[in-house]
This record gives structure tokens, C-alpha cells and sequence, in this order.
């Protein structure tokens, strides 16, 4: 495994959080950590996903399935050396029961990263709603545009 990097910026729709260490804590509570390797160009993603009540029913930990209830999420990682073109490194989270995307995350150089589109909720069963424009706490909070720079800390929705 190469080495790993520090820090990293972590662009959600057109928010920046700069020099962050890959955490995204949405009210108060992490929910999804991005890691990166410097060589080869790696992105690893561990995520907690909630229902609308907050009940938890899935745990990725660095892109494989500790919990994931009656097979509901898949999740699809396209390393870098798999392809001629050398696109990014891609992770996409879909709902099998609905065909919709949880998360999209694209690695953009070496350290940064793009959190394209999500759609899924908080621990507290708030929706989170992240599009190419907006991340959005429904009811609570919405980003625009925001660049942030949080000194090696979590980025931070609500």
C-alpha cells in the first residue's frame, strides 16, 4: 500500500471544505470517511447509511459490506489502472430497490476529492440531498458555493 494522504479537499456540490482529514460529520456525528492512497491512486470510502427514522442499516468500511440489510446497496469502484484514458478513480453507491444513486465520489488529483451527488440520510433521519449546486440538510441548512478551510478537521453539514 502506498502512502497515505493527511489531508485533503472535499468539494459536496459547489461547497470546498479545505485541508480536511476526509471526515464529513452531518449534525455532530461522522458519517462518511474518504481516504486516499498517493500510490497507486487509490479512494476508499467508509460510510454509515440510515433509514428515514435513523435506524442504521448499512456499513461500508474501506468499499466492502460489514452491514448492508437484505442486499440493498451496491457498491461500484472504478480504479484509475483499469482504464487506457486514465479517468479518476470513481465510487458510486446505488439502492437496488430504488436504481437511485446514494453517492457519487470521484477522485480529482492526488488530494482532492468530489462528492458529485448523494441522496441519503443523517443519523437523525434527516435527508441529505447533495446535487452539482447545493448540499442540502432538508429542514436544517443549505450550502452554496461556501468555500471553507478547516485546518485538518472534518467538513461539516449542520
Amino acid at each position: 500500500m502506498g502512502a497515505q494522504i493527511q489531508t485533503m479537499d472535499l468539494r459536496i456540490g459547489s461547497n470546498v471544505f479545505r485541508n480536511t482529514n476526509g471526515i464529513l460529520k452531518v449534525r455532530g456525528k461522522e458519517q462518511l470517511v474518504l481516504e486516499l492512497d498517493a500510490s497507486p491512486a487509490r479512494l476508499w470510502l467508509t460510510m454509515d447509511l440510515y433509514t428515514a427514522k435513523g435506524a442504521q442499516i448499512a456499513h461500508l468500511r474501506r468499499n466492502a459490506w460489514v452491514l448492508n440489510e437484505k442486499d440493498r446497496f451496491a457498491v461500484s469502484v472504478r480504479p484509475p489502472e483499469d482504464f487506457l484514458l486514465q479517468e479518476p478513480a470513481r465510487l458510486t453507491i446505488t439502492d437496488s430497490t430504488t436504481q437511485e444513486v446514494v453517492l457519487d465520489v470521484v477522485r480529482v488529483d492526488r488530494t482532492s476529492v468530489h462528492i458529485l451527488s448523494g441522496q441519503f440520510h443523517a443519523h437523525t433521519g434527516q435527508p441529505v440531498v447533495i446535487t452539482p449546486h447545493v448540499c442540502r440538510l432538508i429542514g436544517r441548512l443549505t450550502l452554496f458555493g461556501h468555500v471553507l478551510d478547516t485546518h485538518g478537521d472534518a467538513a461539516a453539514i449542520g
